[in-house]
């Protein structure tokens, strides 16, 4: 499966990922994943993202 690259962009201060990098099940699935780690790192969903696609 090819998928395309995502390209971030630097809103105030911050890498921000556009909205249509990813489909909305992955930005869900991504999100499911890394809530729980709050307390314990804050984690980067993008990176999260990236090791799910493998």
């Amino acid at each position: 499966m090819q998928h395309k690259q995502i390209t971030l962009k630097r809103v105030g201060g911050v890498w921000v990922m556009p909205p249509a990098a990813i489909n909305p099940k992955e930005r869900l699935a991504a999100w499911e994943r890394v809530r729980g780690m709050w307390k314990n790192r804050k984690p980067d969903p993008i990176k999260e993202l990236a090791k799910m696609r493998g």
